[in-house]
């Protein structure tokens, strides 16, 4: 992101003797800029965060080096702007940043009541992956639970054969040209894989969805008997 420097400071200095400034932005949050060679910028969202996540696991610990000018602190109202930007329809719980690529920062965001998602800014805008996408990668998403993962099961299969499903548990199972592709465990009756292109849905029992992405693996899928003969 472009940053139209509107105020500096000398902080201080690194551990190594460094000077730490730091700048605030026409728009959006500032960095934090070691006068190394070359400068490393750290964005205020990132030290923000990781500052305050480094607290909670240690009081008692020094933390990492924060933004403290006014401009710089309200991380929250910056890291729900740019899940908007990513496309993140949701009103945002929690939110930090995770690490780096590329020097691009990844944002882990939690959503209120339904599935959140990780982001991350691109060459050209912002990426981004939901948290059951990522637990199929076999990580996890510290901000969302499994209830609010089921929550958002349910309702994309809404107005499917699929729609009195009791979502109990759930799981991303992967994407193509044909769209994106979910298993749907329901409580006390027959499982779906449903699939979501172009905002609609539409729901297979998991009896006639062996076929797809794989089928169920967590609904029990029975054979049909085959008559005896004669």
């Amino acid at each position: 992101m472009t940053c139209v420097v509107s105020q500096g400071i000398l902080r201080g200095t690194t551990d190594d003797g460094l000077n730490l400034y730091e700048t605030t932005c026409a728009e959006g949050p500032g960095h934090l800029i070691t006068a190394s060679t070359p400068p490393v910028a750290t964005g205020c969202v990132v030290a923000n965060t990781a500052a305050s996540h480094a607290l909670a696991a240690n009081p008692t610990a020094r933390p990492p080096a924060a933004c403290t000018l006014p401009a710089n602190l309200n991380v929250d109202a910056a890291m729900a702007a740019y899940a908007r930007a990513a496309g993140v329809t949701c009103t945002m719980d929690e939110g930090r940043a995770i690490g780096q690529v590329e020097g691009r920062a990844i944002y882990e965001i939690g959503c209120a009541g339904r599935d959140g998602a990780r982001i991350a800014e691109t060459a050209t805008g912002w990426s981004q992956i939901p948290c059951l996408a990522v637990v199929k990668a076999g990580s996890t998403c510290a901000f969302t639970t499994p209830a609010e993962q089921n929550a958002t099961l349910q309702a994309l299969l809404a107005g499917t054969e699929g729609a009195g499903c009791v979502v109990d548990d759930g799981r991303y199972m992967g994407a193509s040209a044909n769209g994106t592709y979910y298993e749907a465990k329901c409580s006390g009756a027959e499982g779906y894989v449903f699939r979501v292109k172009d905002g609609s849905s539409e729901a297979f029992p998991c009896a006639a969805a062996q076929g797809l992405a794989g089928g169920c693996i967590l609904t029990p899928v029975v054979a049909a008997e085959v008559a005896p003969a004669g």
